[in-house]
């Protein structure tokens, strides 16, 4: 994950960490040791209304997901996803190969 976000910085980019108020305390741990190994600009957010996430899904330059209601809905905005799936059903619900908009 720090390789991830430390290429993520190089682009020039701020990394948000989205969850609910439950996961508050793990994503904090979580940020503190991204910053420990030099990703700073990295922030966790647990208090979003789905406007809220919606409108930050929409500003993204990129979303990275393991959650497939965030793959789906910063797909029907038009923005870059990766999303790290299972492999039960591929080619059906994901990589959305289907898609005009989908990438190969």
């Amino acid at each position: 994950l720090a390789a991830a976000m430390g290429a993520v910085q190089r682009a020039g980019l701020s990394s948000v960490l989205v969850g609910n108020a439950a996961q508050a305390v793990r994503l904090a741990e979580l940020v503190a040791t991204l910053r420990g190994q030099g990703c700073n600009r990295v922030e966790a957010r647990t208090d979003l209304s789905l406007r809220d996430f919606i409108r930050a899904l929409a500003a993204a330059p990129l979303v990275v997901t393991t959650e497939s209601a965030a793959a789906h809905l910063a797909t029907a905005l038009d923005r870059p996803v990766v999303a790290i799936v299972g492999g039960g059903h591929f080619g059906q619900f994901a990589p959305w190969r289907r898609s005009a908009l989908c990438c190969s």
